[in-house]
């Protein structure tokens, strides 16, 4: 499903009532706009909760669809301390100035300085693409990102430079084995320093959150095991989780805040 801004009530893009009169801004099923590329930014946390506040903003009828006040939105976003949901007055957007808007919530949210400022240099769908580029987003264009929903992971953003952009909210069927494949290509497995087990036990996981399942080979430590700590990595929230190396030749994603440096 994707978060999509597209037009006012009348199907026209100025002059209708402030406000959503009803699928001016929605959930809706994916669709070929077509689209040129897909912006995604590399932490998982930012992408997670820019689809939190899109599926909120396409939910609340007080935010509708007007190019002729299109940053109303911004200004009722900024009162509400970046939460769509709390939005209570009527106000408008484009699907521009609506992306634009939700990106700097989640900068202010979430402390990223480049997101905060995003609107001084993206202004329309046209300097997105160049814009997002420079707060630190990836342009994704190659056809498994543009042609449907199979590898887009929450928070990316479909974009067609000329004409329209929208928000994906959920988790394609292979998004998920095939960005960790291309994460995990980037880990360090070269030890930087030996850490020991404080936890009775210690699960070891396929990658970095709770949600993983373990690793077959050494599904889990024992409280005073030392293991080799060989990279960091983050999950969804944001929480850093070691790469580390077992016995020499096993890996797996291990929570830091049960794992003590020894050397």
């Amino acid at each position: 499903m994707i978060a999509n801004s597209g037009h006012d009530e009348h199907g026209r893009y100025t002059g209708g009532k402030a406000g959503d009169q009803g699928r001016e801004w929605e959930v809706r099923q994916w669709y070929s706009r077509p689209w040129s590329c897909v912006l995604r930014h590399p932490e998982r946390r930012v992408g997670e909760k820019l689809a939190q506040l899109a599926r909120a903003a396409a939910l609340n009828d007080h935010i509708g669809y007007d190019q002729s006040q299109r940053w109303s939105f911004l200004a009722a976003l900024r009162l509400a301390n970046w939460q769509p949901g709390l939005i209570a007055v009527d106000c408008e957007a484009d699907c521009s100035s609506g992306v634009i808007s939700l990106v700097m919530g989640v900068g202010y949210l979430l402390g990223i300085d480049s997101l905060k400022k995003i609107n001084s240099s993206a202004t329309y769908t046209g300097n997105m693409r160049q814009a997002f580029r420079m707060a630190g987003y990836q342009v994704l264009t190659d056809h498994r990102y543009t042609t449907s929903t199979r590898y887009l992971l929450p928070g990316d953003i479909l974009l067609n430079d000329a004409s329209h952009v929208a928000i994906n909210l959920d988790t394609g069927v292979s998004a998920v084995t095939s960005s960790i494949a291309a994460q995990k290509g980037a880990l360090n497995t070269t030890p930087k320093w030996i850490g020991e087990v404080t936890a009775s036990s210690l699960s070891v996981r396929t990658w970095a959150g709770v949600g993983n399942p373990t690793i077959k080979s050494w599904p889990a430590l024992a409280k005073g095991n030392w293991v080799d700590i060989c990279d960091t990595v983050s999950d969804a929230n944001g929480t850093p989780w070691y790469y580390v190396r077992i016995y020499g030749k096993y890996y797996g994603f291990v929570h830091s805040g049960y794992i003590r440096k020894v050397v």
